[in-house]
């Protein structure tokens, strides 16, 4: 009996102690959730026992991004368990990506010491402490990093190699550059021998890093031996690196320009499309076959289309007004466009046709493709700016910049009632000079309060930035202590610092944030969604883990029906699609905002985010990825990923609908 007696208190125990843990996961939910890095439940003590706790602890903090949290991070760097320390890793590697960030040297220093073999540190810890300091991108990254694109490990080389694109992403990510800085020679060189390394992830890597910007000095380097590289059996390598070539100044090489169109004919549609835009951008749009034309994936009939309009010759013609009659609307808004611009200065015969076509996404592309012409924009487009369809009238706006002449249109558009109109307004006032231009922005960013007006007061934000005007400093200064979003006050002190000014502290009622209605909800199962499509089905598994406010909002929605009969407004090829916006041109939100839930899982084809407007102003909008993109990785929320339907993904244009979307498994638990 006392035996049983035993067993039942040591129970009771371990209940007490679960409560408490429970209690403690609670109270860092609630802290993070509020953005509130002065909480007490955001400070480790000695009594959290549970490596759980502490993990948490810096996962919150380095989602809340706020630099007072560092010298517990650094802390947290000699915790007993490598998942803990791994975990503070990871939070000050995100404290370097937020807007405006300033790199501390401690921080850099201390994550230099750890990035190295040291007896008992554990790969993955290696991995952690490189990516960080890939985020932070401090000046001296690459005398830190270099050495270890020799490891032994191919993880190791591989997460370098993505730390060494970081050291140029990241400053521009930040906003302290418009300029990515350059690698070093001896970089230069190392990257190009990662070009061959026998582990395809490092190749994959190194491709990437070298296509953002273009590197020249690694296609000098590789010389004759590219067309060798080019024939990697890895698709991600061949398409990273093609669209790399197309990065590099022109005018390009023979050898460049053969690789490239000796491209143009691979076997993936994914790396046709990426070398017809690469020989479009060094300007031998000519060179493209024009059989790719009639090519079965509309992503390179899109592509071709596009790239036909510098092609300069009447060759292309025939070809470009066949896709007049193509099955998709992309392909023909693209022939369209096209067409326009090879018609140079004046409008062709067939504007008035195009501009009334029943098909909103041809109409864009004329509008749009109208601001080519130096004469007659005003008159042609007058018609449109009264077209029905939002994404046509604002595409006839940004059509009209830079003309004189267009104050009257501005001024109606800013003071438009719709957003997308009244921020395109607001881009439009700042392509030409008018002494009244600091005035009407100021008035705008009053007259557009909320969630929903976020993005027209971030476009302010970004037009005030490049003026010197005092005035536009004081409204600056305003905003940056008042606004109601963090991301707007963010863009705002960034402007002020680039102005030269240091910006204010937030006023205290916008320190910490109302909690989030789906905190603490859970699930007995992470739930699977079902998209029912106009291209066929995709299947997902939510990640609750990684993001359990994304999903438990995500799976309300779709519970609600909110996504039937919505459509995928964008669709990027090589990138993403995007789609569940209620208005359904990428401006929408559901009225409120989400803050972000930035984990440690990565953007790989098919993954499912939230895209964003700035910091934690997330919506009911998702993306879904074509190819991995590791630039998104610690920036945007990730929430799910596709497992089932990638090739329905890949089909999707603009206009599709989601008939209908249901949650397949997974039941909710209790809120707690």
């Amino acid at each position: 009996m006392r035996f049983f007696l035993a067993l039942f208190l040591m129970s009771l125990v371990g209940c007490g102690d679960s409560r408490v843990e429970d209690n403690r996961l609670a109270a860092i939910r609630d802290a993070e959730d509020r953005r509130d890095v002065d909480a007490p439940a955001l400070t480790v003590t000695s009594a959290d026992e549970s490596p759980t706790v502490r993990e948490r602890v810096y996962r919150a903090l380095g989602r809340i991004q706020d630099p007072a949290g560092l010298e517990r991070l650094l802390r947290g760097l000699d915790d007993d368990e490598s998942t803990v320390r791994q975990s503070a890793l990871f939070a000050i590697g995100q404290l370097g990506l937020a807007r405006g960030a300033v790199v501390d040297a401690t921080a850099v220093e201390t994550l230099g010491r750890r990035v190295g073999p040291v007896e008992g540190r554990s790969l993955d810890e290696r991995v952690a402490a490189i990516e960080a300091l890939g985020k932070l991108a401090p000046e001296n990254a690459e005398q830190i990093l270099l050495s270890l694109l020799e490891d032994p490990s191919a993880a190791i080389r591989a997460e370098t190699v993505d730390a060494l694109f970081r050291f140029r992403f990241v400053p521009t990510w930040r906003g302290q550059s418009d300029v990515p800085p350059e690698w070093s020679d001896i970089t230069v060189r190392s990257l190009a021998l990662s070009l061959r390394d026998p582990d395809v992830e490092v190749r994959r890597q190194t491709a990437h890093a070298v296509s953002r910007y273009g590197e020249p000095r690694v296609v000098d380097l590789l010389g004759g031996s590219i067309a060798a590289v080019l024939q990697d059996d890895d698709t991600l390598v061949r398409l990273w690196l093609v669209r790399g070539l197309g990065r590099i100044p022109a005018p390009a090489s023979s050898t460049v320009l053969s690789v490239l169109g000796d491209a143009c004919g691979d076997a993936e549609p994914s790396v046709r499309v990426e070398a017809m835009a690469a020989l479009a951008r060094l300007g031998e749009a000519a060179a493209i076959p024009v059989g790719l034309a009639g090519d079965t994936s509309f992503h390179v009939r899109r592509g071709w289309a596009n790239a036909a309009a510098g092609a300069g010759q009447e060759s292309v013609l025939p070809a470009l007004t066949g896709l007049l009659l193509d099955p998709s609307a992309e392909v023909r808004a693209a022939a369209v466009a096209s067409l326009i611009q090879h018609s140079e200065t004046t409008p062709p015969a067939e504007w008035e046709t195009w501009i009334a076509d029943p098909t909103w996404q041809v109409r864009a592309a004329a509008a749009a493709a109208a601001g080519s012409w130096e004469s007659d924009r005003v008159q042609h487009l007058e018609s449109v700016l009264a077209d029905p369809e939002t994404r046509v009238r604002t595409a006839a706006l940004s059509a009209l910049s830079g003309l004189d002449g267009i104050m009257p249109h501005i001024v109606r558009a800013l003071n438009d009632d719709d957003l997308a109109i009244r921020a395109t307004g607001v881009t439009l006032l700042t392509s030409i000079e008018n002494e009244q231009r600091v005035e009407l922005l100021g008035d705008v960013l009053r007259r557009s309060p909320g969630d929903d007006w976020v993005e027209v007061r971030e476009a302010v934000i970004a037009a005030l930035a490049t003026s010197d005007d005092p005035a536009a400093a004081v409204i600056l200064r305003d905003a940056a202590s008042n606004d109601t979003a963090s991301s707007v006050r963010a863009a705002s002190a960034g402007a002020l610092r680039r102005l030269g000014v240091e910006p204010p502290t937030p006023s205290g009622s916008l320190e910490t944030a109302t909690p989030s209605p789906w905190i603490g909800q859970t699930f007995r199962s992470p739930p699977r969604v079902r998209l029912e499509t106009d291209r066929g089905v995709i299947e997902m598994q939510t990640l609750p883990d990684a993001a359990p406010i994304h999903v438990a909002h995500f799976v309300e929605l779709v519970e609600r029906g909110f996504y039937d009969g919505l459509i995928w407004h964008r669709v990027v090829s090589n990138f993403v699609v995007q789609g569940g916006d209620p208005r359904g041109d990428g401006w929408g939100s559901p009225g409120y905002s989400l803050r972000d839930e930035i984990s440690r899982v990565r953007f790989r084809r098919g993954t499912v985010g939230m895209p964003k407007a700035g910091k934690d102003t997330g919506g009911c909008q998702l993306f879904i990825t074509h190819v991995p993109t590791p630039h998104l990785d610690g920036n945007y929320t990730i929430f799910a990923q596709v497992d089932v339907g990638m090739e329905v993904v890949d089909r999707l244009q603009v206009g599709d609908r989601i008939r209908r979307a249901r949650v397949s498994d997974g039941p909710r638990g209790p809120r707690r």
